[in-house]
């Protein structure tokens, strides 16, 4: 979206509409809504100056055909083979089906991510990392609410201000903010923040006290974040892991003491699945299901439970991690939940080997050599 913008900034002759179409559409094949947000937000900007311009209407209607033809047919181009290889039917539950009902059932992927950590009590130490996360929760959208009211307000009266590029740069950010908003974790919110920087420097380089204050606020919680993060990172507990995929630095010993734990059980095999899918690289494993991990929500469909108990009695899968907070006393049944073919069957096929303090379990196959 970043390049989308930077080629039709200058100008937005054919040629470059063309490119940026085709820019979102590369977007589009990584991840759908970005890609379909961010040509919608080009798609309105160019409404906005014909109106601004006083442009015919033909002139739009061109221009917003060969963006949208542009799109579509690289769109197309780039998913035909994977429409070809498993059919339409199936590419489109996947692609947006699945996005439209069942992602959002996750809770990384709905309102509930939202500023979760303003609300804690952070350390001491952790106040400095907690400056940019509040920082980029008040960025966005608000900078952009505040660029649209200054530019319907003042537009006329300083003609000399690039408003053109600035309205594409809000408008581009704004939108690409929309594609998120419905999961604003703070990493997602952090990949989308780049046009709000921008614009909020424009804000901060005019002139005025406020504007002075804001400025040296700006350096002086950038040289708190830079400072206190280095020292936090230099004096913080850190250790060394001898992982099968190489030398591992930890800084969390939860972490640490989770894969030393698991280092042992899992040299057997390299099928092993884990409950929660993070153990698979760093211990140089794969899981045999097509899924990797195991939620207790409407995310994973009764399908891939199937599959997962197929795979476990196919290849007689020992040892697996079982997450103890999936049991159903822990939370209580709720609509959503298909993990109750695959509890059963691993109550008749599985028993308990090791359990760990953090509700982790080691389950060995009863049927394992060795076993009893």
């Amino acid at each position: 979206m970043t390049a989308a913008t930077a080629l039709v900034i200058e100008e937005r002759s054919p040629k470059r509409v063309a490119g940026a179409a085709a820019l979102c559409a590369l977007a589009a094949y990584f991840t759908q809504t970005r890609g379909l947000v961010a040509v919608t937000g080009l798609a309105v900007f160019l409404w906005w100056e014909h109106r601004r311009k006083l442009q015919g209407r033909r002139s739009l209607l061109r221009s917003e055909a060969l963006l949208a033809g542009v799109f579509s047919a690289v769109t197309v181009g780039l998913n035909l083979y994977f429409v070809w290889a498993v059919g339409l039917k199936r590419f489109l539950w996947c692609t947006v089906t699945f996005v439209v009902k069942y992602y959002p059932a996750e809770s990384l992927n709905n309102l509930q991510v939202y500023m979760p950590i303003v609300f804690a009590r952070p350390h001491w130490y952790e106040v400095p990392g907690l400056l940019p996360y509040v920082f980029i929760h008040a960025l966005l959208p608000l900078v952009y609410l505040l660029f649209f009211a200054r530019c319907w307000r003042e537009s006329q009266k300083r003609p000399e201000q690039p408003w053109d590029r600035l309205m594409l740069v809000s408008l581009m950010g704004f939108f690409i903010f929309v594609g998120v908003a419905p999961a604003p974790v703070y990493w997602r919110l952090c990949t989308v923040a780049l046009p709000g920087l921008i614009i909020i420097v424009w804000f901060l380089s005019s002139q005025g006290k406020l504007q002075s204050l804001a400025r040296q606020m700006l350096w002086l919680g950038t040289a708190v974040v830079l400072l206190g993060s280095a020292l936090h990172q230099q004096t913080r507990w850190r250790t060394y892991f001898d992982a099968p995929i190489g030398r591992v630095a930890f800084l969390a010993q939860g972490d640490y003491e989770r894969y030393k734990w698991l280092l042992s059980p899992t040299r057997r095999s390299k099928l092993f699945f884990d409950c929660s899918g993070k153990a698979y690289f760093l211990l140089g494993l794969r899981s045999p299901a097509v899924v990797s991990f195991l939620t207790d929500t409407d995310y994973l469909r009764p399908e891939q439970v199937r599959n997962v108990i197929e795979s476990l009695e196919k290849y007689h899968v020992t040892p697996l991690l079982w997450c103890r907070d999936l049991d159903p006393g822990v939370h209580g049944f709720h609509l959503g939940d298909h993990l109750g073919p695959l509890r059963d069957y691993l109550r008749t096929h599985y028993h308990a080997a090791e359990t760990r303090e953090d509700s982790l379990q080691i389950l060995e196959r009863n049927d394992a050599p060795g076993t009893e």
